[in-house]
């Protein structure tokens, strides 16, 4: 099984969310309406996930993983060989949000920033790096 590293731009519809902008016309929702459209499109399947800020919010500065200790340690193998990641994980604390695909059981990673201090104290996150796991 390799990790490999995916372009954010081609597999989610957005990599941010940034709840602090504030209205400028009156159509526009209150911050707290805001729904993110996010979603992830699957490298292997093409299946579409959909994520809320809740499930970041969940993963910020945990230890959970939602995937099988060898799955998630071939992710952190991964993480300590690239010293981009590696450096980044503790010096822009990147948190992690793991799971498998449901549709074909891919293991996926994202690495995030979040910042729970954002707009009075409302939770925004971005998204830095996609990794999957791929059998060779």
């Amino acid at each position: 099984m390799d990790v490999i590293e995916l372009e954010l731009k081609k597999y989610l519809s957005t990599t941010f969310y940034d709840p602090t902008p504030d209205r400028f016309t009156p159509d526009e929702p209150p911050v707290s309406e805001r729904q993110i459209p996010l979603f992830y499109s699957c490298e292997k399947c093409s299946g579409k996930l959909f994520f809320s800020k809740n499930d970041f919010e969940r993963f910020f500065r945990k230890k959970n993983s939602n995937l099988s200790v060898e799955d998630h340690v071939s992710f952190d193998d991964y993480i300590k060989l690239q010293s981009y990641l590696e450096s980044n994980k503790f010096q822009q604390h990147l948190n992690s949000l793991d799971f498998y695909c449901p549709n074909c059981n891919q293991a996926t990673m994202f690495l995030f920033l979040g910042d729970p201090y954002l707009h009075h104290g409302t939770f925004g996150f971005w998204i830095k790096h996609l990794l999957i796991l791929k059998s060779s």
